[in-house]
This record gives structure tokens, C-alpha cells and sequence, in this order.
């Protein structure tokens, strides 16, 4: 609690990516299924860690959070998931945002068997919107986007599922880029090619044309470097530059990117809280150290400088008159009313004065910069600089994060 605390996040994802398929929240434990997937069926008493609502009031009372549910479309009823929703604000958590289901389109997902079509999950989601906003008019809801090139069934998913659905506020996206095409082995992640692959999942045909006119939002749900699809005679060596400073570096890169690539993009969830280090912002599983890795402290980075700000402006910057890359260097203007911060990153191994304009009235700062192969964990191995701005310029030294209060 006390390390979840100090990221700040504003929306919990609750309980989950695909353990939602196969959630009680009654229990907050697995469904006793048939079906339920080994991997799940299969896990020890021993290692239990129950979530139920609860629980979940905790966290959001330590957190101040808001909350997306992921409601059981698989193996739960409507009257079921409504209750559960009910029950949410009951113990004080607001009922705000849902998502029906995760990642039905995947044809390796068990729950993709029930709906082999867009269509299939559109009709029956149809009727879930409908009844769940008479229960909750104000609350807005995602559907399970993504076409697939898994099988024909899935390749025109995100139409499919629209033309079933006359009024749905969102369309859910996951974004992982796989680390076998963006992670070398010597010279770590290609931020160059990271950007060109980001950029081209955002503006393929699946995206930009099915969604149309309308008014649908785009909810970027989970995204990561995908650092399990990976050669295997390389997989551990790679997975350990999930450890490093240069992966702090590639998830405020991809939040960026994410947040700027289309303005139909308002929610952005990083994958993931807990768990696995390789994803995690704290670990907790195979060790329960509750160490803050590389993930989280660029969580925490990011969480930290947009606290209680209402806008943001995406800050560009030249280098001799010629415009400098965001897999070089990019930047963020936050702000409300009365204050504002800036954040700076420096991806690259070089110094790089930073022209600030008027930001530059004794404004304080803090720069955290290290060697991009460290392994760090809890910033360790990150240094990190305090003080005032004191000309126009700023240098920043490679490899760094720079936080201006303005």
C-alpha cells in the first residue's frame, strides 16, 4: 500500500486483464469453472492473494483512485456484474468507467471461443450497455477493440463490433511492442524503432477507418514492451534490460507517445501494477520484495508531475534550427490555474541544452540521470540533481528525466 501510495495512480484497473474472464468478485478469487484455464486453476492456496471489493475500498481510499471495472462477460451474468457494481458504490468507490470483457479477439484467449466474431460479442454487449446504463446513466463503457490477423473471424473485429453496437462511448485498445523487434541484445531498445512501431499500430487502416465518425473514444487499457516474445536463446539476457534505467527511460517514452498519437486516445493504463518484474511497477511475485522497479519509477515519474493538473501541451525542441526527434528528446507542459510543471526526458547519450524560454525565474528542478544499462531498483543507481533554474538554458546529461516546477 505504502509503495502504491507514492505512484499516485489515478485509475485501477479492476481485477484485471484476462483474470476478469474468470473473476467472483464475490470471493475475489477464480470462478469454479469447468473451463477455467490451467494457469489459473492450478495456483496453490498458498499463493492466494483474494481481491475482493473490499479490498479494493482499501486501495482506493489509501490511493484516491478512481477505478475501470472489467466486468466477467465470459462466465458471470448481467444481474450478476450489476450487483457487483451496485455493491462498488455501496462501500464509497464511484462507478465511473467499465470495459466489458479483455482481449475476446485474441484466438489463443479461452473466451474467444464463446465469441468467434465481432459480431457475436457485439450483439451480446448491446444488450449489457444497454441494461447497465439504465442502472448507471453516467457512466461510460468500452468494448474489446483490435482487429487480428490471428483468422478470419477477427480481421474485421473492430467494425464487426460497432455495427452490432448502436451507442458504446469506447473502444479498448492494447498496446505491446514486441520485444524481438525493438530490444537488440548489445545495444538495448531501439527508441527509433520503437517510435516507428508505435506510430504505425495507431495509424493502420484498423484504427483510423473502422472507427469512423463517430464519437468512440479509445481506451489504451494495458501497454508495455511485450518482453515474453522474445528468441529464446537470447530471452534471459534480453529480459534483463526490463531492469535497467534504460526501461524507465522506453515507458515514459511510450506514455508520451501513447497520450500524443491520436486524439481519440483519453485513457491511458500502464501495464502492470504488480506481479512479474519483467512488467511490473512493484514486485511482488516470484519475490515478495516490493521493490520499485524501472516501470514504476517512470510511473511514479509521470504520476507525480501531472498530479492535480487540468491540461497538457506536448513540447517540441531544435537543436541548430533543425527539429530534434522524440526518440531524442521529449516534453510535456503541465498546468491548471495557478501552477504548472515541465517534463523533460533525454533518451540520448549525449548532453542537450535545452532552450526554456521564460521558465527560468530561479524555477527549482529536479534531474534523475544515470547510466541507461544500471540495473536500478527504488532509484538506486539513479542519480538525482536538486536546484534552481538560473539562465534560459538548461543542459541536460544523458540519459535523464528533468521535472521544472513553473
Amino acid at each position: 500500500m505504502a509503495r502504491i501510495k507514492k505512484l499516485k495512480p489515478q485509475i485501477l484497473r479492476y481485477p484485471g486483464g484476462n483474470v476478469a474472464n474468470w473473476w467472483n468478485w464475490k470471493t475475489g478469487w477464480f470462478v469454479n469453472h469447468k473451463n477455467l484455464p490451467q494457469k489459473f486453476g492450478s495456483i496453490k492456496d498458498a499463493n492466494r492473494v483474494k481481491m475482493d471489493l473490499s479490498e479494493l475500498q482499501s486501495l482506493v481510499n489509501v490511493t484516491g483512485s478512481d477505478v475501470l471495472f472489467v466486468l466477467n462477460v465470459l462466465t458471470a451474468t448481467l444481474e450478476d456484474q450489476i450487483n457487483m457494481l451496485h455493491k462498488a458504490e455501496e462501500l464509497g468507490i464511484p462507478v465511473k468507467w467499465v470495459e466489458l470483457g479483455n482481449e475476446l479477439n485474441l484466438i489463443n484467449n479461452p473466451g474467444h471461443i464463446a465469441f468467434r466474431t465481432g459480431g457475436n460479442y457485439g450483439e451480446k454487449c448491446s444488450k449489457w450497455i444497454l441494461k447497465i446504463k439504465e442502472e448507471f446513466p453516467d457512466v461510460k463503457i468500452a468494448v474489446v477493440g483490435g482487429n487480428r490477423k490471428d483468422n478470419n473471424h477477427v480481421k474485421t473485429w473492430n467494425r464487426d463490433v460497432l455495427g452490432a453496437i448502436p451507442d458504446v462511448d469506447a473502444l479498448v485498445w492494447h498496446s505491446y511492442l514486441a520485444a524481438k523487434h525493438t530490444v537488440e541484445l548489445k545495444k538495448g531498445i531501439n527508441f527509433e524503432l520503437l517510435d516507428r512501431k508505435l506510430k504505425g499500430i495507431f495509424h493502420a487502416e484498423g484504427f483510423k477507418k473502422d472507427i469512423g465518425n463517430k464519437d468512440t473514444e479509445v481506451w489504451v487499457t494495458e501497454y508495455n514492451l511485450q518482453w515474453t516474445i522474445l528468441k529464446d536463446e537470447n530471452k534471459k539476457q534480453i529480459q534483463k534490460i526490463s531492469q535497467t534505467w534504460q526501461n524507465a527511460l522506453a515507458v515514459l517514452f511510450i506514455t508520451s507517445e501513447i497520450t500524443e498519437v491520436s486524439p481519440r486516445v483519453k485513457m491511458v493504463l500502464n501495464h502492470n501494477l504488480t506481479s512479474f518484474p519483467i512488467f511490473a511497477a512493484i514486485e511482488t511475485f516470484p519475490n515478495t520484495t516490493y521493490n520499485l522497479l524501472p516501470n514504476g519509477e517512470a510511473m511514479q515519474i509521470w504520476l507525480n508531475t501531472i498530479q492535480q493538473m487540468t491540461l497538457m501541451q506536448k513540447l517540441n525542441f531544435e537543436e541548430n534550427e533543425c527539429k530534434i526527434e522524440d526518440y531524442e528528446v521529449f516534453g510535456w507542459k503541465f498546468s491548471n490555474d495557478e501552477q504548472g510543471r515541465i517534463l523533460i526526458v533525454n533518451i540520448t547519450d549525449q548532453n542537450k541544452t535545452i532552450d526554456l524560454n521564460s521558465f527560468y525565474n530561479d524555477n527549482p528542478f529536479k534531474v534523475y540521470y544515470s547510466n541507461e544499462q544500471k540495473t536500478t531498483v527504488n532509484f538506486e543507481d539513479v542519480q538525482i540533481k536538486e536546484g534552481k533554474l538560473k539562465s534560459e538554458t538548461m543542459v541536460l546529461p544523458p540519459h535523464a528525466v528533468a521535472i521544472i516546477e513553473i
